[in-house]
């Protein structure tokens, strides 16, 4: 899972800490996800608790919110299609990336 969203191709974008156990299950859910997508969805993970990257912190200043888990994904051009703190099931990350890559085709 890669450290920077890339354009033309939707981005799913997971930032969390360990110690949060909300977090760890995103990120499982986030495994699941990248099993399904791999390949045709950018998927990042930042570990809020670490040093981040310049790319990642773009990131951070970007879209987090102050609360974790937060994910966002962004559609192949780079827009925001969700951008939310708390937990969020697979099903649901799983239809809007299913529309996002619909509008890509």
């Amino acid at each position: 899972m890669d450290e920077a969203a890339v354009s033309g191709k939707p981005n799913y974008i997971i930032f969390y800490g360990e110690g949060c156990f909300n977090s760890k299950r995103q990120a499982r859910r986030t495994v699941d996800l990248y099993q399904k997508y791999k390949g045709r969805v950018q998927f990042v993970v930042i570990d809020l608790d670490i040093k981040r990257t310049e790319r990642q912190q773009d990131l951070v200043k970007s879209y987090y919110r102050g609360s974790i888990p937060h994910v966002t994904v962004l559609d192949a051009s780079g827009k925001p299609v969700y951008n939310s703190s708390g937990e969020i099931e697979e099903s649901a990350i799983s239809s809007i990336l299913d529309a996002s890559l619909k509008e890509t085709k």
